[in-house]
């Protein structure tokens, strides 16, 4: 009977002690998780505002390349 009391107890503790550390854990987890998540954002924020820029810069270019064709063009008619 006192056996049962004392492995009652034990257990109990254990089972407490086990939720404990998989409650810590699981936190630990959702946070290094969260911190991932931002992390990967801005990466992901920094490579589209880069990949913008980019894009932006050449469409740029373009457009002064079609107009200096355009100035060239004009000019070779009016000769």
């Amino acid at each position: 009977m006192l056996t049962d009391v004392v492995a009652g107890l034990l257990g109990g503790v254990g089972d407490t002690l086990g939720k404990t550390v998989d409650g810590v854990t699981g936190t630990l987890g959702t946070a290094v998780g969260g911190l991932g998540k931002t992390v990967g954002g801005a990466t992901e924020g920094l490579g589209k505002t880069v990949s913008g820029t980019s894009e932006g810069l050449g469409n740029t270019t373009q457009n002064v390349g079609q107009s200096a064709g355009g100035i060239f063009s004009n000019t070779e008619q009016k000769k």
